[in-house]
């Protein structure tokens, strides 16, 4: 009597659509993970099973409908409890956990009774078996503990059973801390048909297939060579992260391998990241491949220990340069730039930057002497200490329109007063102006309340001077954006007759424009 008069309840009403997007929302932690990362995409994680307590009411049958709560499978769970989630997957791609087994070397008497009960390749094999009927195109497979090459041969053994139309395949390997990162050996069955391939913690040796049109490498074992090798050898590669270790980021092939009359081109490359090289791996590999051809470029170059931030982009990067309409610059070596509407081109370089005083680390190491024709600039960090090149980074500029500068705002009068400086003025066509305060005069010692409130005046004064000068040149900025969770927002109605609008924003971490 007690279930069915809840039938009756308001909540029991609501369309099974609403029903299970709440209970979607509220299970959303046990789906998504067991709290050791945020990021789902990293690997197939424990989830929680919470959420099963939900199944011994009403809400059972609305659950059994929907594949998402089934589509995670432990291949330690009993074959009985695999092939109910399996069935009621509806195809979903199933996101599979193994955890490997502890061996006998690893723990001499618990190893020994794991080992025997778990890793029995009959009924392993009997379960992926199980698993592998369910899957249509789609393989995650997550894969945790210390691999030995006993277990290697193992995990090589169950791919080879998986179904040869398999066009997606994760493997994400956990080790424990120190352990050495394997690399597996991919079935040719299985590779003959995959399109997207996504490596996490280990490495992979080829073939690959003609047919990758996705490929993924984190913190994998691959250098530049095999990278060059991958990209040579699938030539239809429409997205590609090489996110490895510095050692093998470090190793330099020598300059005989895999000549080329010409570099190769990526025709089909949509987006394509690189890290973490060296700068002579950079180079070995930008002379082998047309990567500014790429319409969504990342590159991480790490530095040695004690080398001076400077970095002047190669050639044919030059030319792109040359034609990009918006630059980034955030601290030393953190710098984006888009051209012909549809690329953009980010480099990372991270050199060995003292952490005190803290100005050192906003020195920027690219040269912008390339940059002729930029329209928008954001400065992400601007050190007074850097004035110098600032300023003739400003005058090499004079198509500019827009303007971003982050920084300290008792230390922003100077870079201000640059715009009213030249005749003609510097930057003739800017008409937009974002201000942030990064409140690091908060922490500033030595300096009393009265010096700051000097320095703040100062800077208003500045400001207020660079707007009126501008307006009597007929040549006014058309928008001033401010910080609105700083001190700008102090009445900054009194400029509103020299500008043509003044906009506080309270969110300067996304485009300022």
């Amino acid at each position: 009597m007690a279930e069915e008069s809840n039938l009756f309840t308001r909540l029991c009403r609501l369309p099974d659509s609403v029903t299970l997007q709440i209970l979607t929302a509220y299970c959303y932690e046990d789906l998504h993970g067991d709290g050791l990362d945020g990021n789902p995409d990293n690997g197939v994680f424990r989830l929680g099973r919470n959420w099963t307590k939900l199944t011994e009411v009403h809400w059972n049958n609305i659950l059994k409908r929907s594949a998402e709560f089934w589509s995670f499978i432990d291949l330690s769970w009993p074959i009985e409890l695999i092939e109910y989630h399996a069935g009621l997957s509806q195809g979903t791609p199933l996101k599979v956990r193994w955890k490997l087994p502890l061996g006998p070397s690893e723990t001499p008497i618990l190893g020994r009774l794991y080992l025997s009960g778990s890793t029995d390749l009959d009924r392993l094999s009997k379960k992926w078996n199980l698993v592998c009927t369910h899957w249509l195109e789609d393989i995650q497979l997550g894969v945790e503990g210390r691999l030995t090459e006993e277990k290697v041969a193992l995990l090589t053994g169950l791919l080879d059973l998986c179904p040869p139309n398999v066009k997606a395949l994760r493997i994400w390997l956990a080790q424990d801390a120190g352990a050495h990162e394997a690399s597996i050996s991919l079935p040719p069955r299985l590779m003959s048909n995959l399109s997207n391939l996504r490596l996490h913690h280990c490495g992979v040796s080829g073939p690959f297939s003609p047919f990758l049109e996705t490929i993924e490498v984190v913190t994998g074992n691959v250098n530049v060579y095999d990278i060059f090798q991958i990209l040579s050898g699938c030539q239809v590669l429409k997205s590609c992260t090489f996110d490895v270790d510095s050692e093998s980021g470090a190793f330099l092939p020598p300059k005989t391998w895999a000549l080329r009359p010409s570099p190769l081109g990526l025709p089909h490359m949509r987006r394509l990241k690189l890290g973490q090289l060296s700068e002579p791996t950079f180079g070995w590999l930008y002379t082998r491949v047309l990567l500014e051809e790429v319409p969504d470029l990342e590159v991480t170059i790490d530095f040695p220990g004690g080398a001076e931030p400077s970095f002047l982009l190669p050639a044919r990067f030059q030319a792109c340069a040359s034609r990009a309409h918006s630059l980034s610059v955030w601290r030393t070596g953190e710098v984006k730039y888009h051209f012909d509407t549809q690329h953009v081109h980010s480099f990372n370089l991270n050199y060995d930057v003292p952490v005190s005083p803290l100005y050192l680390r906003y020195k920027p190491a690219l040269s912008f002497s390339p940059f002729k024709f930029l329209r928008r600039l954001s400065i992400g960090t601007f050190a007074i200490q850097y004035y110098d090149l600032w300023t003739r980074t400003l005058y090499q500029v004079p198509y500019l329109t827009n303007i971003h500068i982050c920084g300290c705002h008792t230390k922003l009068s100077a870079i201000l007063k640059v715009f009213c400086e030249g005749a003609p003025f510097v930057c003739p066509q800017l008409s937009i102006i974002s201000l942030e305060d990064d409140d690091t005069w908060k922490w500033e010692e030595g300096l009393s309340e009265e010096i700051i409130s000097l320095q703040k005046d100062a800077t208003d004064s500045c400001l207020e001077h660079l707007l009126r000068c501008r307006a009597d040149k007929g040549i006014p900025i058309q928008k001033l954006i401010l910080s609105g969770y700083s001190w700008w927002n102090e009445g900054p109605e009194r400029w509103n007759p020299l500008v043509g609008s003044i906009v506080l924003n309270e969110d300067m971490w996304t485009d300022p424009w």
